[in-house]
């Protein structure tokens, strides 16, 4: 049975196909830098902007006095946005402690202007923006610098993971932020970059100065993506690239409840409605309209069981196409567990991006628990 509703639906799977086997010839494009590092070493400055993160924060530190990076080439800032736990507290008492360069600084106003205070108070040519609830290896800032010394860009994307806990919906949420940070990656070798993430990524200074205006906007959120945009748009896709390297992966907790993982997908998709039309836009469009595809066919099934076998059908083209460049990342990340649940989470994934999609419509966005 061929009608409208099945022609649609060919049309955006296929050219969804098209997309996801460009991200993986992408992400197995990039390849890690094998180089020495020499002695010409880059300079960075570490941001770190935090809200309520005393239950993570004592971590953190410990990482960055593990960094293996000379001190006269490495600066952190970690900027207090108007936490109202204890965050504030164990960081200076931590900084007095131990006879730390760490520096604080207070912001007002949210995580845009706290991360714009961050920047303006970075000396080094290159700053490093780091969450404050992540996990960072010793080596990250050395392999930043093989990066630059083999090619000079504007933005290197760094790779982040969720970190492993027990659950079906642990998994689910380690399947779907991994497919994101893969497809990004993959997006990004192919010289069409659509992502980023800020809990490890890298820009130049003078570059984000420049970029004043998206710190300064209205936009809840979104400065990694909009600083993205801004990079290809005065300087090309080329200045953009990703940090294939298992020595520089940022772990990060996963939102400890359903609650908050809605919240947090609710954030991230209600951005998008700011998004100009590019890349970004595009590829979200047509995943979103290939799954709400889906979702119809499996309505209109109950009118005609014809249409319930096109939908499997247009599901299981989905999880074929899907699983190279997903069994390529879990590889990599060190995730090759939850690969086995792929039809699982794919026969789930329409009815989450719907409904996810539907509720940011009228979602009012906040900063974690902010209130």
């Amino acid at each position: 049975m061929i009608d409208i509703y099945t022609i649609i639906t060919i049309a955006f799977g296929s050219i969804y196909a098209i997309i996801i086997l460009l991200f993986t010839l992408g992400w197995w494009r990039t390849k890690s830098n094998n180089i020495t590092v020499g002695s010409n070493m880059h300079s960075f400055s570490i941001i770190i902007p935090f809200y309520n993160e005393e239950d993570n924060i004592l971590n953190l530190l410990q990482d960055i006095e593990k960094l293996n990076y000379p001190k006269n080439k490495l600066e952190v800032i970690m900027i207090n946005n108007e936490s109202t736990d204890n965050s504030g507290i164990i960081i200076r008492d931590y900084i007095f402690e131990n006879n730390s360069d760490i520096r604080l600084h207070n912001s007002i106003g949210g995580k845009k202007d706290a991360v714009w205070k961050g920047i303006n108070e970075a000396d080094h040519d290159y700053i490093l923006s780091i969450d404050a609830d992540c996990r960072i290896p010793s080596n990250i800032l050395q392999e930043y610098d093989k990066s630059l010394q083999t090619k000079a860009s504007k933005m290197i994307s760094g790779p982040v993971v969720f970190a492993s806990n027990k659950g079906f919906w642990n998994s689910f949420m380690e399947y779907e932020f991994m497919s994101l940070v893969a497809s990004g990656a993959g997006a990004i070798g192919v010289k069409i970059p659509i992502m980023v993430n800020a809990a490890n990524m890298l820009f130049e200074r003078k570059m984000a100065h420049k970029a004043k205006h998206i710190f300064k906007s209205n936009q809840e959120s979104g400065d990694d993506i909009f600083l993205l945009q801004f990079v290809v748009k005065e300087y090309g896709a080329s200045q953009v690239q990703f940090l294939k390297s298992r020595d520089a992966i940022v772990e990060t907790q996963g939102p400890s409840s359903f609650n908050s993982w809605v919240n947090q997908r609710l954030r991230w998709t209600a951005k998008a409605k700011d998004y100009s039309i590019n890349a970004t836009s595009l590829t979200a469009l047509v995943v979103f309209g290939l799954n709400a595809l889906i979702i119809i066919l499996l309505i209109r099934s109950f009118l005609d069981i014809d249409y319930l076998y096109i939908a499997f059908a247009i599901i299981f083209m989905k999880t074929i196409i899907d699983l190279p460049i997903l069994i390529m990342s879990a590889a990599f990340f060190d995730k090759k567990r939850i690969v086995k649940y792929s039809l699982i989470f794919e026969l789930l994934y329409p009815f989450y991006i719907v409904v996810i999609s539907i509720m940011a419509i009228f979602y009012r966005g906040k900063w974690k628990d902010e209130s």
